[in-house]
């Protein structure tokens, strides 16, 4: 980024293709605001993995709850599509990881 925004001097952030600041556009052939249709379109997206996520709950906090303090890998029905969930627990930060093999399904890390 710093080669097309003019190298390494002082404000190159504010030189990137797109930005805009203050209401205005920076100069950008291919910059476009999105239509009210896009935003709708994301948030339902954005809803729908938020909603698959809730389903996940319940397993994530059985999770932590047996292997507390203890590293793990394991796969579980995935409560969404009925998959393989791959999981994984740290005995570091107590966080969980999971992966569905359905594409398009659950995949988080925390």
């Amino acid at each position: 980024m710093r080669d097309i925004t003019g190298g390494p001097a002082f404000g190159w952030a504010r030189r990137m293709p797109c930005l805009v600041s203050n209401n205005s556009q920076v100069t950008c052939t291919e910059y476009s605001e999105q239509t009210p249709q896009e935003i709708e379109a994301e948030e339902a997206e954005r809803e729908k993995h938020f909603e698959k996520f809730k389903l996940a709950q319940p397993l994530i906090r059985e999770i932590r709850t047996e292997h507390e303090g203890k590293s793990w890998e394991g796969i579980k029905k995935c409560p969404c599509c009925g998959g393989k969930l791959f999981l994984s627990h740290s005995s570091y930060n107590g966080h969980v990881h999971g992966e569905c093999e359905t594409e398009g399904c659950l995949k988080w890390m925390e």
